[in-house]
């Protein structure tokens, strides 16, 4: 699903289908470090359908799709710079397809939302309460 809708993403702003498959292929690298334990693809296809479901509560879906893809990119889990690492990343990325400037300053506050989860705005507050949907979850769901 994430895949799918990332593709979409991309290709609204760039007419290079090469660009959405380099793109990825760095996403899906990065997701599969071995000291990921949660942070992986299972993470962002979770958070994926869970916002779907409340895909129209959202101005730019697209950007949304970014987030997701590049909110936990970057991940050291000994670091707190997490969020902005991935910030950052998310930010060079949308700009070499073309993404306008108040899209990526936008998409990197859905990012930065997530460090510490607290109340920012209706369409944050969806993200990051899917971003923790899994300790809703049965425990062997989210247990190392």
């Amino acid at each position: 699903m994430i895949k799918e809708e990332f593709f979409n993403a991309v290709i609204a702003y760039t007419s290079t289908p090469d660009n959405a498959s380099k793109l990825w292929q760095e996403v899906v690298a990065q997701f599969a470090e071995r000291s990921r334990h949660y942070h992986t693809m299972v993470h962002i296809e979770n958070l994926t359908k869970d916002l779907v479901s409340v895909k129209v509560s959202f101005k730019n879906w697209y950007i949304v799709v970014f987030a997701v893809v590049y909110h936990d990119i970057i991940y050291k889990a000994t670091k707190t710079n997490n969020e902005e690492k991935s910030a950052d990343l998310a930010a060079q990325r949308l700009e070499g397809i073309g993404v306008p400037a108040e899209l990526i300053v936008r998409c990197q506050a859905f990012i930065m939302a997530t460090k510490r989860h607290e109340a920012v705005d209706h369409e944050i507050d969806l993200f990051t309460d899917a971003d923790l949907s899994i300790l809703g979850s049965a425990t062997d769901s989210y247990r190392l």
